[in-house]
Formats: structure tokens, C-alpha cells, sequence
């Protein structure tokens, strides 16, 4: 494969880590059409110019047979200039912090071939076939027009499942809402960790997260990407998004799974995305706290809060685990 077309495919992938953020949120209500995110409200300074923005999902994690100290934030991966800077109690921890563990290191991916061909390997079709031998006709066709309409279609994605062109969608949503996938919480920490030479762990890897997404049904990825590709779907995507980014700035749980229209379906894509993952991603946080020293853990928050997040596995578990 080219090194150009390998970038397309790659840059894809990369906002894949969007896409399954943006399904781990509940459908409540919306705000009316063409609404962006708060820049008022809870999280903001008080009038005294004082801090007293509620922090987005942010725990301090200790005890147990551990000496470690482990700080849990939970992420989002697009947002605005609103997010910045972050409460004082998210830089403080990040600074007392010996390591920076996120969900895998985007950085590093971006500039290694060997990952990128592996990653993208585990969302292509290894028969031979095109996404247009899996899907309904009309709905690639749309997909396409949608793509060439926002100019980034290539004919290298018909090698690949919905599951790659879903978030070219979703970037499309995420710039409606007025936010940037640059400007994500995961990436901030990431520039910052590399720049002072911080270490850093990744919790899982870009091949681990493609293959999930690969193994995905035929069904589920069809309907997925029909979600965005009817009439109204992506500006009814864009209301959802501004609303799950100003419910994480509030500090709220967002861990529940987001609605595409079939139960049946929405139980497949909650356990595939976030309930299989959440023990997995305890574990991990559970070794940092037993290696010692003090790590900062940051992950999508839809993995961070509810019963079946990792706060509530790390409590079950004997941690001691403190909102900050």
C-alpha cells in the first residue's frame, strides 16, 4: 500500500477513537437544532474569578495491598476551547503523576507504518469484496455522496468495513458541533507527557481497538452507519454530541450506551464497546496501583463512571476510591 493511501486509511482509523467515544452516550434530551456547546454555566470560574468549574469525572484511587496512587479522568475525545485550561485539581494531578497511561498512543501510530498496516488490516475485508457486496446499495451510495460532499472520500475505503467510514461521518457531526477531535482531552495529555518526557503507558493498543471494531456484526455496522447517513442523521448527531460534551463538562456520567433504534443491537454495541472492555482497562489500572508510585489514568469516560465502570470495579475491588 502506498504511504499516501496508507495515511488516508490511517487518519480514518485515528478518529475511530471519536466515533466509539461519541456512542457511549445516552439519549436524553436534546437541545434544539443547531445549538453548540456551553460556554456558560457550572463550568465555568465564579464571579469572583475563583474555580469553581466542577471537574469532569476525576477520582483519586489508593489502598488496597497497593503503595500506589492512581488518578482515574475520565476523557472525552473532541471538544472546544471551552474545555481549556482545566481545573486546577486535573492539573495537579496530572502533575503529581510519575506516568500518563492512556488508551493507546496515538502519537506514536501516527508515525509508525508497521502499526498502520496492522491496525488497518483488522477492518479491511480479507476476501476480496467491497463494502458494497455487504451493505445495502442506496446506503453506500449515500455514504459516498455524504464523503465526496465533505471531500474526503477515496475509493481505497470500499476495502474497508462500515466501521472505517463511520467516523469520516462523525468528524463531519463533531466540526457541526463546533468541536475539534484535536483538541481532545487524550490528546492534550499525550503532547504534554511527550514534551517533558513523561513516561507513558498505553491500556490497550490500535490493533486491539480495530479488531474489536472489525469483529463488530455485519447488522450492527450496517445500522451504524445508517444513523448517520439518513436524512437529518449527522446534524441529529452533531445535537448529541454538544450535549454528551456539555454533560461531561459538567461532570455528569455518560456511560451509558447511545440508541440506534434496535435494542438488540444497542446491547451488542454497549457490551462490545464499553462492558467488555471496562475489566480489561481495571486490571490495568489495578497494575499501576500495585507497580507503585503515582500514574494518570485517563480513558473515555464512558468506561470511568456507572456501576460497571472502572471506579465502581476498582471500589469493588478494596481500592479506595475518592471523587476529587
Amino acid at each position: 500500500m502506498k504511504k499516501k493511501h496508507l495515511r488516508q486509511i490511517s487518519a480514518a482509523l485515528l478518529l475511530l477513537f471519536v466515533a466509539v467515544t461519541a456512542c457511549a452516550c445516552h439519549k436524553q434530551s436534546t437541545p434544539a437544532p443547531g445549538s453548540g456547546p456551553s460556554r456558560t454555566g457550572g463550568d465555568q470560574p465564579g464571579p469572583d474569578g475563583g474555580d469553581k468549574r466542577e471537574v469532569p469525572l476525576l477520582w483519586r484511587v489508593e489502598g488496597g495491598e497497593s503503595n500506589g496512587t492512581l488518578y482515574l479522568f475520565g476523557s472525552i475525545h473532541a471538544a472546544d476551547d471551552s474545555a481549556y485550561p482545566l481545573r486546577q485539581a486535573v492539573l495537579d494531578a496530572y502533575e503529581a503523576s510519575d506516568v500518563l497511561a492512556v488508551e493507546a498512543d496515538t502519537l506514536v501510530y501516527e508515525l509508525d507504518a508497521d502499526q498502520q498496516m496492522a491496525a488497518t488490516g483488522k477492518v479491511a475485508y480479507a476476501d476480496g469484496t467491497e463494502i458494497s457486496d455487504h451493505i445495502d446499495p442506496g446506503l453506500y451510495a449515500a455514504a459516498v455522496r455524504l464523503l465526496k460532499e465533505d471531500r474526503v472520500y477515496s475509493p481505497l475505503y470500499d476495502r474497508y468495513q462500515p466501521v472505517l467510514w463511520i467516523p469520516l461521518l462523525e468528524d463531519i457531526a463533531i466540526r457541526r458541533a463546533g468541536l475539534n477531535a484535536q483538541m481532545g482531552l487524550d490528546l492534550y495529555f499525550l503532547r504534554r507527557a511527550k514534551n517533558e518526557g513523561r513516561e507513558i503507558m498505553e491500556v490497550e493498543s490500535m490493533s486491539e481497538q480495530m479488531a474489536l471494531l472489525g469483529s463488530l456484526s455485519d447488522t450492527l455496522q450496517e445500522e451504524w452507519l445508517r444513523s448517520y447517513v439518513e436524512e437529518g442523521g449527522i446534524d441529529r448527531a452533531a445535537v448529541e454530541l454538544a450535549e454528551l460534551y456539555n454533560r461531561w463538562k459538567r461532570g455528569e456520567d455518560i456511560s451509558a450506551a447511545v440508541g440506534i433504534g434496535d435494542p438488540a443491537l444497542e446491547t451488542e454495541m454497549e457490551k462490545a464497546l464499553i462492558a467488555d472492555r471496562n475489566p480489561s482497562m481495571t486490571d490495568a489500572a489495578e497494575a499501576c496501583l500495585q507497580e507503585g508510585g503515582t500514574t494518570f489514568f485517563v480513558v473515555g469516560a464512558a468506561h470511568t463512571g456507572g456501576s460497571g465502570g472502572i471506579a465502581a470495579l476498582l471500589k469493588s475491588r478494596g481500592y479506595t476510591v475518592t471523587p476529587c
